[in-house]
């Protein structure tokens, strides 16, 4: 950025939103690996990867992401990218690409797809999404677009991997 000031500014919210997870849970140890999945003059896309440990010796997988919009400086999510009724009635058709899954395929689309999991169900969930949600708490569900493809992780049960990433491009629905 050619503005310092404002690349500072980026730098401290892409900070506070790294750390958030710690914050959250307070309790645990973390590893955690950041990828830059996007960057241009508008908004930077960042990827966080790891696992947590517990006191009881557990460890768990975790995925959580940030895109900054770098005019405004405010953090974007799913409504910034598509329409989250529309995601989710595409989750609950199964017709979805896994991204990232660490367990087994079938096990995981069972777990998605189970019958309680209905469009409602991750219409809530995905409304809350991202950490522009603005809700209390750790959001269950993160996003973010790349190259017209937009990607959501979902909660799965740790034996499962504890996430998965589905992709969707909104452009072939």
């Amino acid at each position: 950025m050619k503005d310092s000031s404002r690349q500072e500014e980026a730098n401290a919210i892409l900070k506070n939103n790294a750390l958030a997870v710690a914050k959250a849970f307070p309790d645990q140890t973390f590893s955690v690996r950041a990828t830059v999945e996007a960057v241009n003059l508008k908004r930077v896309t960042v990827s966080y990867r790891g696992s947590a440990a517990s006191g009881s010796g557990g460890e768990e997988r975790f995925f959580y992401t940030n895109t900054l919009d770098l005019d405004t400086m405010e953090n974007l999510g799913l409504s910034d990218f598509t329409d989250a009724y529309t995601v989710a009635g595409y989750i609950v058709s199964g017709d979805y690409k896994l991204s990232d899954a660490a367990g087994n395929e079938e096990g995981i689309r069972s777990e998605l797809n189970a019958s309680d999991r209905t469009v409602q169900y991750y219409y809530n969930k995905l409304k809350a999404a991202d950490f522009s949600a603005g809700g209390e708490g750790w959001p269950e569900i993160f996003s973010y677009e790349k190259q017209g493809v937009v990607y959501v992780s979902l909660p799965v049960s740790q034996a499962a991997g504890g996430y998965v990433l589905i992709h969707y491009s909104p452009d072939n629905k």
